[in-house]
């Protein structure tokens, strides 16, 4: 009946309410920022998220729950409590959470403009998982882009396995968006993306009011069927290459290792150097100690030593190399 009742309302363009966050926000804050993030842990796979609502509400990235499986949320320094999954956008990779019990929270509110491009942005989360949680990392806004119908914000920031569902935080101390994806390739760094904040309200059909409909305060979890059906990335264009989507393969291409190459060549002619001196040397002594020999020797050996190995790395520069589509990454730990 609960369902029922959400479909119509939606129908009659009453999306359930969310209480908007009362606290104001705080211009570089870092400590003010960390204390409304949290750790997730949602079955195999870690995370982050942000309290959005006193009520206790958080919003985090939908592939970080998207297998099912018990949550549970941790504020710095406090032990996890139990979670519940209420609403999940699998084309916008975000999801809504409710964090069990009556406690109150404090909350970071969303920006409602549009950060500005080259605006310093703090990153907060749990690259690597709960033993790195709630570290921080700085960048700026790098653009917008538009992607699939959702606003992304794009960000040099640092952003790494554990950082899914973290906030990317103005510099106004406002919520500019949530982590979901970074770009990696050959020679691709900083290229970190998440959902800007003007789109979380229309990816979880909800809207922003003075208090939390008891829709929402009483509604049961998600099962993992309902989470994240048919889960895909935004489609981003780099560089030239096709738009790829996340789990796509490196195709096979020929790209020389050039430093490698540089380097075997200068081993080559040291080896041969090597090899010829010692040979003529040898060539030219009508009689030789001992001591000197064994010398020659030794060097003589070195410099096959080196010249194989140059050899081999000529080898190895040449040989086919990936070369392909920028790869799109969820930034989920324990999920690759």
């Amino acid at each position: 009946m609960g369902a029922w009742m959400l479909i119509a309302a939606s129908w009659a363009g009453e999306l359930p309410s969310l209480a908007s966050c009362p606290d104001a926000p705080r211009a570089g804050d870092v400590k003010w920022a960390i204390a409304r993030t949290v750790h997730i842990r949602a079955g195999d796979g870690e995370g982050t998220g942000v309290v959005v609502t006193a009520d206790g509400f958080v919003i985090t990235a939908a592939h970080l729950v998207a297998r099912g499986g018990p949550v549970t949320v941790a504020l710095k320094d406090q032990d996890p409590v139990a979670a519940i999954v209420v609403r999940s956008s699998a084309e916008a990779d975000v999801a809504l959470l409710r964090i069990e019990g009556d406690a109150e929270y404090a909350c970071m509110p969303l920006r409602t403009s549009m950060a500005d491009v080259g605006e310093d942005v703090l990153v907060v989360g749990s690259p690597g998982g709960s033993q790195l949680s709630h570290s921080v990392a700085k960048g700026i806004v790098s653009a917008y882009r538009e992607a699939e119908g959702w606003t992304l914000v794009q960000t040099d920031a640092s952003i790494n396995p554990g950082n899914s569902g973290g906030p990317i935080v103005a510099g106004t101390g406002e919520l500019a968006g949530v982590v979901s994806f970074k770009l990696v390739g050959d020679e691709v760094e900083g290229l970190g993306f998440g959902v800007a904040a003007s789109d979380l309200a229309r990816a979880l059909d909800v809207r922003w009011g003075t208090s939390t409909d008891e829709s929402l305060k009483t509604a049961e979890s998600l099962v993992a069927a309902q989470l994240a059906p048919g889960l895909t990335y935004p489609r981003i264009d780099y560089g030239g290459l096709p738009p790829v989507d996340v789990g796509a393969t490196y195709e096979i291409g020929y790209k020389p290792r050039v430093q490698l190459l540089v380097w075997s060549a200068i081993g080559a002619g040291v080896g041969a150097g090597m090899i010829l001196s010692t040979n003529a040397k040898y060539q030219n002594a009508n009689n030789m100690a001992w001591g000197a020999y064994k010398t020659l020797v030794a060097t003589n050996t070195a410099g096959w030593v080196v010249l194989g190995a140059s050899v081999a790395g000529v080898g190895v520069g040449f040989a086919p190399s990936p070369k392909g589509p920028v790869v799109v990454v969820p930034t989920v730990s324990g999920r690759f």
